[in-house]
């Protein structure tokens, strides 16, 4: 693979930019109101002249601050293709500058299930089976669901501790929780999970890729103003998914046993597969 070269600093990445045809962002929420002052990942630092290009990009927020709108529609309007992950983020866009865009998978949807297997072969660690607690929150209630349902099940519980910041209760939480864990073998225990309870929004991508039984818990509350839930919305209406998130009216032993048809859910990927690679395609015309 041909990489630029490293630019250090913002005049030297300006003045990099000015060797290329087009600069892509994308994808994850690098359109954060919290990374507004840099003007990185919305290409500021791009030559009007060269091609601007946003994948999949995110704000990650529900509302753009009021301090922050006419800065962001500014920058907004510089960017030549816009795609974005959230319907919301879409709406925001609309609401800004009056552009439709159209909402596309997160990147890790353009391989499936086989696609990953190719690039980070299975490896089995564990023969009993268990469930697969991958949280970012600090929620107390979710773990001690996750517990009790482990126990019903006749499952163990396999999770990562204090992975956004110190949790007190994961000390307590988990029979089996390795420290020591990369990507691939991030991707082995939740593959090889019987079940998986996530708040995070890529634990819910790769348990669907891998045709998982998943319960998406949200992480934020949906009154927080720092709320990050609507990526998780998105991901469900999209794919038809809505009856994963946690129900508290509902035993959550009756909702990781309930079936999920993916052949719906892959209906719906394929089509999105199709939406993203047009873009992608008009996006990337006429370049050499």
């Amino acid at each position: 693979m041909k990489l630029s070269p490293v630019f250090l600093g913002y005049e030297k990445l300006k003045k990099g930019a000015e060797r290329y045809e087009a600069v892509i962002t994308g994808s994850d929420q690098l359109w954060s109101p919290a990374g507004l002052p840099t003007n990185f990942f919305n290409l500021m630092f791009v030559p009007d002249k060269i091609r601007k290009i946003s994948y999949a990009s995110s704000f990650g927020v529900k509302q753009i601050p009021w301090y922050q709108i006419k800065r962001t529609a500014y920058y907004l309007n510089r960017i030549d293709y816009i795609s974005m992950r959230e319907n919301r983020g879409a709406e925001i866009v609309k609401e800004l500058t009056g552009r439709k865009v159209p909402v596309i998978l997160d990147p890790v949807f353009m391989f499936d299930k086989s696609g990953w297997e190719k690039l980070i072969p299975v490896n089995k660690e564990f023969n009993h089976p268990y469930i697969f607690a991958y949280f970012l929150g600090k929620n107390s209630e979710y773990r001690e669901v996750v517990r009790e349902a482990a126990n019903q099940l006749g499952c163990k519980v396999v999770t990562l501790r204090h992975l956004d910041q110190y949790v007190a209760d994961d000390e307590k939480f988990g029979d089996f929780a390795p420290y020591d864990v990369g990507p691939d073998r991030f991707l082995n225990l939740l593959r090889d999970a019987k079940y998986i309870c996530t708040d995070s929004y890529h634990g819910s991508c790769f348990s669907i890729i891998h045709q998982k039984p998943f319960i998406i818990f949200s992480r934020y509350s949906e009154n927080s103003k720092h709320s990050k839930n609507s990526r998780i919305e998105t991901l469900c209406d999209n794919l038809e998914l809505q009856d994963r998130k946690y129900n508290r009216s509902m035993n959550l032993v009756d909702q990781l046993e309930s079936k999920i048809d993916y052949e719906i859910v892959n209906e719906h990927l394929k089509k999105l597969k199709k939406i993203t690679e047009d873009f992608l395609n008009q996006a990337f015309s006429n370049l050499r």
